[in-house]
């Protein structure tokens, strides 16, 4: 887990206002008792993004004891890397998500109200199951991932991209993801504003003049016409999946991140997911794990799965190394503002070259 987290939150009276809510929320139910699930790794924290405690909840009503393990969401307790927090949306997307077939874990609790654990927060079931780290040290250097065998490497890698495609065949029809479009517009158009507004933010206005010339490029390129639009995940990586020990997905988490647009949005930025995480480790960018399929063999199962061509995917790759550019300014200014210097990141560099390349169709 990370050791960095977005402000100090007082884990106990967080646990005891659930327990209240419990009591509010739940008729019936008498000796509430909630605890953390483990005393080590029960807070999930990604920098200063929205914080997960596992815990485990018991109860008793006339038909006897009963318990659940839960994971409790909530915003960061300070400042985060995004200007806004909202949980509602999360779990209306995973919701949506879990009627079209996409194993999102199901919500039990969405409250707004602040009053009971100092927050907003979202409950969901407890999924068991393995993550791939993508903290250090990475699933492609150690790890159970790594140690598998080549057949089960594959096995994953082809269920992960399954699962992607399954949510990028969530069609943008009759409404259903009005709630997900941007205020900067619908579709692709509308995230590709709605990120660059986010850059400026990120920046305090002065993007890096690298990033600038990036987001001008992706202007000028914008795909048209557009792939139709769907569901975008938005955070699609490895260690936002929990795995069974047949190495099939069995969760796909962390959907703060969530947009409507082409599913190349989502595709690309799983493979700039990847490469970065290639480059950190000083492998070249074409390093993968034995068992996992080559990048042709990759885009012609997700394009049939998907039930289209691909289109443009240089841009969408493109597209994700400035979102992540923009993420990764954002933290470092937080963590500049709260004096930890030993956890700056950089952004562009030293992928820089790799995008050009992208730019340039030199791919």
């Amino acid at each position: 887990m990370s050791t960095v987290s977005s402000a100090d939150r007082d884990w106990d009276n967080v646990l005891r206002g659930f327990e209240r809510w419990h009591y509010q929320r739940w008729p019936g139910a008498h000796d509430v008792v909630v605890r953390m699930a483990s005393e080590t790794d029960a807070v999930r924290t990604n920098g200063f993004s929205s914080e997960s405690a596992l815990i485990e909840v018991s109860w008793r009503t006339s038909e006897g004891e009963h318990s659940q393990g839960a994971v409790l969401r909530l915003p960061p307790a300070g400042a985060g890397v995004f200007p806004t927090y909202d949980l509602v949306r999360q779990a209306r997307t995973m919701e949506l998500a879990r009627k079209h077939g996409i194993p999102a874990p199901e919500v039990f609790a969405v409250e707004e109200d602040p009053s009971y654990v100092g927050a907003p927060f979202l409950a969901m079931d407890l999924v068991p199951g393995r993550i791939p780290a993508d903290e250090a040290p990475q699933y492609c250097v150690a790890g159970w991932l790594y140690e598998a065998g080549p057949d089960r490497q594959r096995e994953f890698y082809l269920d992960f991209h399954d699962r992607l495609a399954d949510i990028g065949a969530v069609a943008d029809t009759d409404g259903a993801l009005d709630f997900l479009h941007r205020p900067q517009g619908p579709g692709l158009a509308g995230e590709l504003a709605w990120w660059l507004d986010y850059l400026d933010w990120a920046t305090d206005g002065s993007p890096p003049a690298e990033m600038a010339e990036v987001a001008d490029w992706l202007r000028g390129h914008l795909p048209a016409p557009a792939a139709p639009d769907a569901l975008i995940w938005g955070d699609a990586r490895f260690g936002n999946m929990i795995v069974d020990d047949d190495f099939h997905v069995r969760a796909v988490l962390d959907w703060e991140m969530a947009g409507v647009g082409p599913a190349e949005v989502d595709l690309g930025w799983s493979f700039a997911i990847r490469r970065s995480i290639q480059l950190g480790n000083g492998l070249p960018l074409d390093a993968e794990l034995p068992g996992f399929p080559d990048r042709a063999q990759t885009l012609d199962r997700y394009a049939q799965r998907l039930g289209r061509p691909l289109q443009s995917l240089d841009w969408y790759e493109v597209f994700a190394m400035l979102r992540m550019g923009a993420v990764l300014k954002s933290l470092s200014r937080l963590l500049t503002e709260r004096g930890i210097t030993d956890h700056i990141v950089h952004t562009i560099p030293p992928l820089q070259d790799w995008i050009y390349d992208l730019m340039e169709g030199r791919t």
